[in-house]
């Protein structure tokens, strides 16, 4: 129900009560009669704005879907080429990428660049209204507060590529960290040589609107 249909209907009950109380000469059974038959109009008209309301939330839950869905499938080779593994969450593509650093280090590898190249190509020219964060994570080795600034480091390395070689729109990317959050540890405790997996970076990517 729309702003202007409550007003009028608010409009045409003063206007009821207005002449009841000025002249009198409206019947009670009439006034009420009257009034009963606007509620009633009121209630209608706001089950069916519901409705609309209902019928467009769903419209756009289906076009986010069917968005994500697309960018899924278009970097689909990133799975199949790369390992990558995706998954949906929320509204949101989530995205374990094939890019680790070596210990107590934030600089892209060089075998890495792949993934990343083949990753920005596709966002560049298929979805690049997307917003991409780049989640950055350490090993659980050292001080937790080292830890941070580390993952913190990554995934800002991360971020600069994409948008320094990959060409993406850095107003569209964000960089965070998780340090060595226990919860997201790929390999839980591992450190050193065996901690590779838990010195990465993971993407998320969200769209703006439908």
């Amino acid at each position: 129900m729309t702003y202007s249909s409550v007003l009028r209907r608010g409009i045409a009950t003063a206007t009821v009560a207005g002449l009841l109380g000025c002249g009198g000469y409206i019947k009670q059974e009439q006034y009420e009669s009257d009034l009963n038959q606007l509620r009633e109009e009121l209630r209608t008209e706001m089950a069916a704005g519901d409705q609309q309301v209902g019928d467009e939330t769903s419209r756009r839950i289906g076009a986010l879907e069917s968005q994500i869905q697309s960018l899924q499938n278009d970097l689909s080779s990133l799975s199949s080429d790369f390992d990558a593994r995706m998954a949906q969450m929320e509204g949101r593509l989530h995205i374990e990428m094939p890019v680790y650093f070596a210990f107590d280090d934030a600089t892209i590898r060089e075998s890495d660049t792949a993934v990343l190249d083949r990753f920005a190509s596709v966002i560049r020219e298929h979805h690049p209204n997307v917003l991409v964060t780049v989640e950055g994570f350490a090993d659980p080795a050292g001080e937790e507060s080292y830890n941070q600034w580390l993952g913190q480091q990554r995934a800002e390395a991360v971020r600069d590529y994409l948008i320094e070689s990959g060409g993406l729109n850095g107003d569209n990317l964000k960089a965070v960290s998780y340090g060595e959050a226990r919860n997201r540890q790929v390999d839980p405790g591992a450190w050193g040589d065996d901690g590779l997996n838990n010195r990465r970076v993971a993407l998320v990517i969200e769209f703006v609107g439908s």
